[in-house]
């Protein structure tokens, strides 16, 4: 029997695609080298947010202790004696009884009003809501003839 033919187009190829060691080698490189920059990229964003995260927090610690500083010299500005001698230092005095002047209005109702000489609280009108009180105190209900005093 006579062998057959071979021919030379079908030849079988160990490497289908052509590939020869050498080009291995560097498709390897290639992937390495790309996993390689995605890491390094991604350690230096994971470093740069932490360090951006610490810059805020100390930021907002400074705010906070400026703000404490703020409201200790406001709280210090405000005080009853810091601002009873800035206004004697502006020339201002207690009024005196006799230098007091009271608006009359008309239809208004009168009750003898008194200044108050010290922090003294206004009279709070007994009522049987706590609703009806508040519109006592604004006004915008007659106050009932029975009050605490202070």
């Amino acid at each position: 029997m006579p062998e057959p033919i071979q021919r030379h187009d079908e030849q079988t190829n160990p490497n289908p695609f052509g590939l020869t060691s050498a080009r291995l080698a560097m498709i390897g490189a290639i992937v390495l080298a790309f996993f390689w920059v995605m890491y390094v990229r991604q350690a230096s964003q994971t470093t740069l947010t932490g360090q951006r995260a610490y810059e805020i927090q100390q930021e907002t610690e400074r705010i906070k202790r400026e703000n404490m500083q703020l409201e200790i010299d406001i709280a210090a500005l405000t005080a009853p004696a810091r601002i009873a001698e800035r206004a004697r230092a502006l020339g201002l005095r207690p009024t005196l009884p006799s230098q007091v002047q009271y608006m009359v209005i008309k239809d208004f109702p009168t009750e003898n009003p008194q200044p108050l000489t010290s922090w003294q609280t206004l009279p709070v009108a007994r009522s049987t809501t706590w609703l009806e009180a508040v519109r006592v105190n604004l006004g915008l209900s007659p106050r009932p003839p029975t009050l605490t005093g202070p």
